[in-house]
Formats: structure tokens, C-alpha cells, sequence
């Protein structure tokens, strides 16, 4: 798979891994839509603040699946608890990290267990009341916990699990160790009426796009395209079915105008092994180019 500019023609080769959560291409391919969907789900929540929860010490890798998994019963039973029902607070998000690695003294890594958690609030909380709601959930909780402020942006809670500069500490038996104590574990999930709401854009024919204006932007709802994708015509399929070692230049899909291949944006093509000898013969691929060429200027390529 690459990503093909379709108006400079630049090409990105997509990296190939399992599927595996703490690998950052994996990571940050996973959790692209959920960031859109939950950015969009903020801007009609004010009042929604980030709350940081910790696990106590740290822990060595043997014990992660144990400790991961103990944090996230505890904040489903937080989110049950009668003082937040009353204070019209519910977790709507929440990310799981492994934190920094270090060494014990005995050389085996260890872990910095935490979550970040988003909270909906429904109205503004009178400061007394807030104070009193977060010494409630200190005392509930027993580790250490923070509120941290209202929430900027989405990304702040919805990180990679562990730093791509962590893993490289690891040895490859640790990794393989890592990958199974975090095999199957959700280290990211959706709660109450955020879930609620991505339910609903799957069962649609939406997706999201961020309109820009002069002094912000925002996401909005349009309609998608590449949710139902026409067929290709006859000639273009056959073309595409004559080489015996599977198709080249197959368009998967295109993608709304994006700043992924440099700081110009245009529209995306994601393109199946790409050689550039058929791709521009597709028909979508000339539309986009005829629509949108006159108004796109030659972009200048990221520093390296």
C-alpha cells in the first residue's frame, strides 16, 4: 500500500505490520478515525475536562496483563459510583499507557501504568462543589490521581501506549513479552454517549471533515463517498486482472485534501502496489486532477 498525492504525485510507502498496538505506525493508523470522531464529539462539550489515573508503583513486565486489567475494573466501578451519577460526570474515553521503561536492579523493565480519561460534564460545576466531587474521587481511588484542567485538544488523551523510543530499550524476547501480555486488552476504549455516537456515524453514509475558517475549524458531517465505492469500468478492471502477480496501480481509495505528504494539502489516493505506469489512466484520479489543479500550489517537502 502507498499514498499517492494526486496532484504532486508524490508517493509514501505504507509500513506493514501486524496488528499489533504498541507498534506507533500501528497506533497512530488505529487510532487516526477514533481522534477525528472524538474531536468532534468535543465541540459540543465544553465543559469536558482530561483526568489522569495511576495504578500505584511500578511494575515489571510480567505483571502488565494483571495491572492493565485490574485499572480498568476499578475505573468501570468509578464511573458507577452514585457521587458521579449525582454530579452529572461520566469517563466518556479513556487511554491506558505503560508509561516510561526502566530497569529494576535485577535488569528486567519496568512499567509506569496509567490512564488517561475524559470526563462529559453537563453543566458548569460550581468551584466548591468541584473541589469537594475531586476529593471524593482521591479518597475512591487510593493512587494517585489528577485533574488536568479543561481539555485543549483530544490528542492530549489519546496517545500511543508507550513511547517508540521505549520499545527500542526492549530486547526482542521482551517485546514478544509485551505483545502478549497486552494480546487482546482494550487499551483504548469508548464509553457511554461517545460510543453512542460512533455507533451512529457507522450506521450512516457520513464522514467527518474539517472545515477551516479564518480564525478556527471545525469538523462537520458530509456525506462518504468511498463508503459505498462505485466499480471500476470494464477497462480499467481488466487491465488491472491481466498481471498474474496481482494488480498494480489499484485504487483503493482517495481521501479528502490532507497535509500528509507535505505542507500543501491535496487530495489522497491510497494506491495498491503502485507503480506509477497506470495510475493516472483511472478515471477518478483525472477528475480529481482536472478539478483541482488550477488552485494547487507545488508543495514545500517537510524538513527531514
Amino acid at each position: 500500500m502507498s499514498l499517492l498525492g494526486v496532484l504532486s504525485g508524490q508517493v509514501v510507502e505504507l509500513p506493514d505490520f501486524r496488528n499489533i498496538v504498541f507498534i506507533p505506525a500501528v497506533a497512530q493508523r488505529k487510532r487516526n478515525k477514533m481522534l477525528k470522531q472524538l474531536e468532534y464529539f468535543l465541540q459540543s462539550r465544553p465543559y469536558a475536562r482530561m483526568w489522569v489515573f495511576t495504578s500505584g508503583e511500578r511494575v515489571t513486565l510480567s505483571g502488565v496483563r494483571a495491572r492493565i486489567s485490574e485499572m480498568h475494573r476499578r475505573l468501570s466501578k468509578l464511573n458507577a459510583e452514585g457521587f458521579m451519577k449525582a454530579s452529572g460526570i461520566r469517563i466518556v474515553f479513556r487511554s491506558s499507557e505503560l508509561g516510561s521503561v526502566e530497569r529494576s536492579g535485577s535488569g528486567e523493565p519496568t512499567f509506569h501504568i496509567h490512564a488517561h480519561a475524559i470526563v462529559d460534564l453537563e453543566k458548569k460545576i460550581p468551584k466548591n462543589e468541584w473541589s469537594r466531587l475531586l476529593s471524593k474521587v482521591r479518597s475512591w481511588w487510593k493512587f494517585h490521581f489528577k485533574d488536568s484542567k479543561q481539555l485543549q485538544q483530544a490528542r492530549e488523551a489519546c496517545k500511543y501506549c508507550v513511547k517508540p523510543s521505549d520499545l527500542e530499550a526492549l530486547t526482542s524476547k521482551e517485546l514478544g513479552e509485551l505483545h502478549h501480555q497486552l494480546f487482546k486488552l482494550h487499551l483504548v476504549q469508548c464509553l457511554g454517549d461517545f460510543k453512542e455516537l460512533r455507533q451512529k456515524l457507522e450506521e450512516t453514509k457520513l464522514k467527518l471533515v474539517r472545515k477551516y475558517s479564518e480564525e478556527s475549524s471545525h469538523w462537520e458531517l458530509v456525506s462518504d463517498w468511498n463508503r459505498y465505492p462505485k466499480r471500476s469500468s470494464s477497462k480499467e478492471h481488466e487491465a488491472q486482472r491481466s498481471n498474474s502477480d496481482g494488480p498494480e496501480d489499484w485504487l483503493v481509495c482517495t481521501l479528502p485534501p490532507s497535509f500528509a505528504l507535505s505542507n500543501t494539502a491535496e487530495p489522497i489516493a491510497v494506491v495498491l502496489n503502485h507503480t506509477g505506469q497506470r495510475i493516472s489512466e483511472n478515471s477518478r484520479i483525472r477528475k480529481l486532477r482536472e478539478h483541482c489543479l488550477a488552485a494547487f500550489k507545488p508543495p514545500n517537502a517537510f524538513p527531514s
